[in-house]
């Protein structure tokens, strides 16, 4: 499947949210790209963010980059490895869940 513009910018936007909210992060410090996962549901997506690989959709990450203000504000640069779990909180407080569990790929 291919990415959708859509589903690249609902990443960004998630990526943005967290690096306008967090001063002091470098852009270089984060990466996510997002790509379709074969043989799973329209709109669902895989990338990398803060080093470790999450699945989402997204639908999810549309709502969660609405709260990660939220989320940012305890964000701190040498806890790059805990961004991963932070987004999860901050989608949950977006009640993205409802629509899409997130997990931590395997």
């Amino acid at each position: 499947m291919q990415v959708t513009s859509t589903t690249q910018d609902a990443v960004d936007t998630l990526v943005d949210s967290v690096l306008l909210s967090s001063p002091g992060f470098k852009i270089a410090a984060i990466k996510a790209e997002a790509r379709e996962i074969r043989g799973a549901p329209q709109g669902i997506v895989q990338f990398t963010f803060g080093g470790i690989e999450w699945k989402l959709g997204a639908d999810a990450a549309h709502a969660a980059a609405q709260d990660l203000s939220i989320a940012g504000a305890v964000i701190e640069q040498p806890q790059v490895a805990q961004v991963g779990r932070r987004l999860a909180i901050a989608a949950f407080q977006a009640k993205a869940a409802a629509a899409c569990l997130i997990v931590r790929a395997a």
